[in-house]
């Protein structure tokens, strides 16, 4: 993993040199589809006013413009940058943390004028909260800064009151509200902080863009032997890495380190090669970047021979891995798909890029970023694979296809009992599992995958909201025919195991049922509980008719926790009679006694567990409720079907 962000950093620096490589990407175009405007917010210290610039339009040289680099360090950490995508910084700490950081010049003494002119002191030892922005410099009419916190004791709660000022006084005064704008920059007397070479130099420090410049490693190493990890040089060593933004481990504790002393001999950094990862780190965060289930990864390449020569081949080479990706995860790309990845895959090959890849699932924390699975080594051919399943499966049989459920790699996290806090997976273990299995065709264990299936069910019929799957809109019928035919795409993709299956042709049942079961592939026990729920769903749709939620009682003989024999033995008698009490035995008694053959036979040899027989009796359901009669049939003295 590290090899290959290093070769990322490389190929940047090898192209591009000062700022560029740190820059961070902006977005330019709100969800309206709006381009949104920089806010140039001047201090006039001669005036004593502060004035908003908002005419210029952002654009994909926006970023670099203004120097915009993002966050600098942790949420806890004191920012100074001058561009920064929100207002909140301006608000309370930007001059701070530059008076803080620069050292003794014009721009120092300038930044010391504009916090004792412009900025209320608190008196607060919290150095993030300590100045804030005097609202009466922008309008007198706001209001005075004193007065509007002074009762207020939180501090987060302060900065939130000032800016509502200024949502204020940008409605007044411009009709726009902070949401028109995707940077916000300083300037002072007219010019940009961003300009003064004083600024410049403390950037290039803090983002140690001159290595001989640098400061001492706080942790170097103190071994003369010792060689850069990647390079081999000598001399001035780093193991410490604390500029790196994605963490592979610890390097704070001491049960971890080599004789409980240090890290010298995990991973060692001379200044160059420390660089060439800082850099491959923020290109893979801004430009490998994307999201599954709503968890965030990240698509890191690792080139086995020809690599991208330079920025533009990079960049290009990026917009199509991460394109190959957005196809499969959602069923709204997937149907079209096919070609565009063909067309990519000849890119590939023209380009005689040999690749595979990691996948890398984090969570931002605090410092940095925090990693939960590495997929490794996936053949990027899969993308073709997993589109090729997915079409089929999605129209795979004539019923499944005519009804407007899809399912793609996205589907997993609303088909399997996933929690959902603050839209965020809590419990993503299974499904980050499931997804290696897909992306390294690796055999997934079906019973395990029913049960989780039987638990999400059993949810959404007892109006549980804790799963990303069981929430307001979910129903039973929608979410059986997606789990369905997701095991389907895990088939088509032989990624379980294969199982005897019977020969319908031997069936007493319509030619639509043969089709169907043939299509799913079940053997006669799977068959026989298919058959019995496709019973319950008939039951059903009479029950509903009686009701005003058209709800269907029969669906609570069943306890989502698994059945076993006794309890389909009992199932069987309750429908039946329910089929007599409902009228509608006569529609459907030659179903029943292929059920009731079909059980007999295979009853002292049964293998499903109790999970799978809840799960195949509920797949009969689903279909009851796809498949649609003309008209109601019945037996006729022969044993033959007519209709009524």
């Amino acid at each position: 993993m590290q090899e290959a962000i290093y070769e990322l950093g490389e190929i940047i620096l090898n192209e591009t040199s000062g700022f560029t490589p740190y820059i961070k990407p902006l977005k330019i175009i709100n969800k309206n589809g709006k381009t949104l405007n920089v806010m140039k917010i001047n201090f006039d210290t001669i005036n004593k006013k502060i004035s908003f610039d908002t005419i210029e339009e952002m654009n994909q040289k926006t970023a670099e413009k203004y120097l915009f680099f993002g966050r600098y360090g942790g949420p806890n950490k004191l920012q100074f940058y001058s561009s920064s995508a929100n207002m909140s910084n301006h608000l309370h700490q930007t001059f701070t943390g530059l008076l803080e950081q620069l050292e003794e010049s014009y721009l120092k003494d300038t930044v010391k004028k504009v916090l004792e002119d412009f900025y209320f002191d608190t008196q607060l030892k919290d150095n993030r909260y300590r100045y804030i922005l005097k609202i009466e410099k922008l309008d007198p009419n706001l209001g005075k800064t004193e007065d509007i916190i002074k009762d207020i004791k939180e501090n987060k709660d302060k900065i939130k009151e000032i800016e509502k000022k200024v949502k204020e006084f940008l409605k007044n005064n411009y009709n726009l509200s902070l949401n028109d704008f995707g940077l916000y920059t300083v300037y002072i007397d007219g010019k940009s902080v961003h300009e003064y070479d004083e600024y410049r130099e403390l950037v290039k420090k803090v983002l140690k863009i001159n290595t001989s410049e640098q400061k001492k490693s706080q942790k170097e190493s103190s071994n003369p032997l010792q060689e850069c990890t990647f390079c081999g040089i000598k001399g001035q060593l780093n193991y410490s890495l604390k500029e790196f933004s994605i963490k592979y481990y610890t390097t704070n504790l001491k049960i971890f380190a080599s004789n409980f002393q240090d890290y010298e001999k995990t991973l060692i950094l001379c200044p160059e090669c420390e660089k060439k990862i800082i850099v491959g780190q923020k290109y893979l965060a801004n430009n490998l970047n994307t999201y599954l289930a709503q968890m965030q990864l990240f698509i890191l390449p690792n080139f086995l021979f020809e690599k991208p020569t330079d920025l533009e081949d990079l960049e290009n080479f990026s917009d199509n891995i991460k394109e190959s990706f957005s196809l499969v995860k959602s069923y709204k790309n997937i149907e079209n798909a096919r070609t565009t990845l063909k067309e990519i895959e000849n890119y590939y090959s023209e380009k005689r890029f040999f690749f595979n890849m990691d996948i890398i699932f984090y969570k931002p924390s605090n410092q940095a970023t925090k990693i939960i699975k590495i997929i490794k080594d996936i053949d990027p051919n899969i993308f073709l694979l997993i589109q090729n399943s997915l079409e089929k499966a999605n129209n795979q049989n004539s019923i499944l296809s005519n009804n407007g459920y899809r399912v793609s790699l996205e589907s997993l996290l609303y088909l399997i009992p996933v929690k959902k806090v603050n839209n965020t997976p809590t419990n993503y273990k299974y499904i980050v599992n499931l997804y290696e299995k897909i992306f390294k065709l690796v055999k997934i264990d079906l019973k395990e995958l029913i049960k989780n299936y039987i638990k999400l069910l059993g949810a959404i019929q007892r109006n549980r909201k804790e799963y990303f799957g069981s929430q307001e809109n979910a129903s039973l019928q929608s979410t059986l025919i997606q789990q369905i035919k997701f095991y389907l795409f895990l088939r088509n993709l032989n990624l379980i195991r294969k199982e005897d299956f019977m020969n319908v042709k031997d069936l007493n049942l319509k030619n639509e049922f043969k089709e169907y079961l043939s299509t799913m592939n079940y053997d006669e026990q799977k068959t026989a509980l298919f058959l019995l729920g496709y019973l319950m769903g008939e039951i059903g749709k009479q029950e509903s008719t009686r009701t005003e939620d058209r709800r269907k009682p029969i669906l609570n003989k069943l306890s989502y926790k698994g059945a076993d024999l006794s309890k389909i033995r009992k199932l069987s008698l309750t429908i039946f009679n329910k089929l007599r009490q409902e009228k509608i035995l006569r529609y459907n008694e030659s179903i029943y006694s292929e059920f009731r053959r079909l059980f007999d036979k295979n009853e002292e040899n049964w293998n499903l567990n109790d999970y799978e027989n809840e799960f195949y009796i509920l797949s009969g359901y689903a279909y009851s409720n796809m498949y649609k009669k003309d008209e109601p049939e019945l037996e006729n003295e022969e044993g033959g079907i007519e209709n009524v």
